[in-house]
């Protein structure tokens, strides 16, 4: 009987799975029901102006805002920085970086970081493991009716007032060429441990129905998740080694991360996914910063954790007091190396506006620290269909 609600589960759209059952996956659920987070906006904001603080004694800053001098002092393990970029953006519009944006559309950023805070954001004293973490960009088509990536994603010109048609299979495609340079820099990087969280999902999606008004019915923005989840789980599946364990953080506290939840189980549990299920865990409540120190400090495997970053400002705006739930901001705000890093390349000054970057501007700098960069072609010039991936050339 158990079975056969299961199955009934599975295949009614308008039912979601949550964490009442393990459905055949394994489940890790030591802080089920125990959401992660501060104990209030003031920890949250003393954390931050903690972090702050301690970049600019790092880099030699008189204050934080200050621009970093060429000869800046760079944090530890900078010079094992690795950018991979996707060459297919050059044929997209605004895919490729420059203009407003330091990150391309395809590119990942991977970076050797260490956790400063816990899930509960109390200060670790214990000895920490450094850990990769890969800042890539979802596409953002639904943040508010300014979202950035809707009018290339847009099959009808949209004057702000839900007339809009999103282009569905182009957007699937772009989201899932995301996700399988994601696969390519795990595997480039020899990582045994890939954490991520339901990307590409929330503040993303969120408002879509304010510019396509077909997304303000809740089973086919639901069905938009879902599909974005096979392509994430498509992905991995395909481009990670079988020595390349995933660890699924899942929410369950709100409306919405029960829904991006079930978008990832129902994924997880497709016939077509029975190979990379074997290899997942899925923690509830599972905070992703925690968990990839936590794994890096018992384990010297290769770890890294997925962020979904900000194209125009790595970080994004981490050191003001908005995105209070954003994971991006938040991860900064942990992490001193971290911020220090996206201090340096985005090479940050409180002064200026960030416009007219050149496209290699994140190259060079990447390259100045001792980085180096890894230029991923295609096969097709065809940006509506998935490219086949050579061989990534190092520079």
């Amino acid at each position: 009987l158990k079975a056969l609600l299961r199955h009934i589960m599975q295949e009614d759209p308008s039912k979601l799975l949550g964490q009442d059952d393990d459905y055949g996956l394994v489940w890790d659920r030591c802080w089920q029901n125990k959401p992660p987070g501060p104990p209030d906006e003031h920890h949250r904001g003393k954390t931050r102006e903690g972090t702050k603080k301690k970049v600019a004694q790092e880099l030699g800053l008189p204050y934080f805002g200050k621009a970093p001098s060429p000869s800046v002092r760079p944090p530890p393990g900078s010079a094992e920085t690795v950018l991979f970029v996707d060459s297919r953006a050059s044929g997209e519009p605004n895919a490729a970086a420059g203009g407003e944006n330091i990150l391309g559309r395809y590119d990942v950023l991977c970076l050797r970081v260490c956790a400063d805070y816990d899930r509960d954001w109390q200060f670790i004293k214990a000895s920490r493991k450094d850990f990769w973490v890969a800042h890539a960009a979802a596409i953002n088509i639904g943040e508010s009716v300014s979202a950035p990536d809707f009018g290339d994603f847009c099959i009808a010109p949209n004057p702000g007032d839900a007339s809009g048609k999103l282009n569905e299979e182009l957007y699937f495609s772009s989201m899932g060429s995301i996700f399988e340079n994601i696969a390519y820099a795990c595997t480039n990087l020899k990582i045994q441990s890939l954490i991520l969280f339901p990307f590409g999902m929330g503040a993303f999606l969120r408002h879509l129905g304010q510019l396509d008004s077909k997304y303000f019915d809740d089973e086919e923005q639901q069905r938009l998740r879902r599909r974005v989840a096979r392509e994430c789980v498509a992905a991995l599946a395909k481009g990670t080694s079988e020595a390349c364990h995933i660890h699924l953080c899942l929410m369950f506290g709100h409306q919405e991360s029960e829904r991006n939840a079930d978008a990832f189980i129902r994924a997880l549990v497709a016939k077509e996914a029975a190979s990379l299920g074997k290899r997942v865990t899925i923690w509830p409540e599972g905070d992703s910063f925690h968990l990839a120190n936590m794994i890096a400090s018992k384990d010297s495997k290769n770890v890294m954790l997925l962020n979904g970053a900000n194209r125009r400002l790595l970080g994004n705006h981490w050191f003001a007091g908005r995105a209070k739930i954003a994971i991006d901001e938040n991860l900064h705000r942990r992490s001193w190396r971290m911020s220090a890093m996206a201090y340096l390349l985005n090479d940050f000054d409180a002064s200026r506006e960030f416009e007219g970057r050149s496209g290699d501007e994140l190259e060079q700098r990447v390259k100045k620290l001792g980085g180096r960069v890894e230029m991923l072609w295609c096969s097709t010039s065809n940006t509506s269909t998935k490219n086949t991936r050579g061989k990534a050339n190092a520079i």
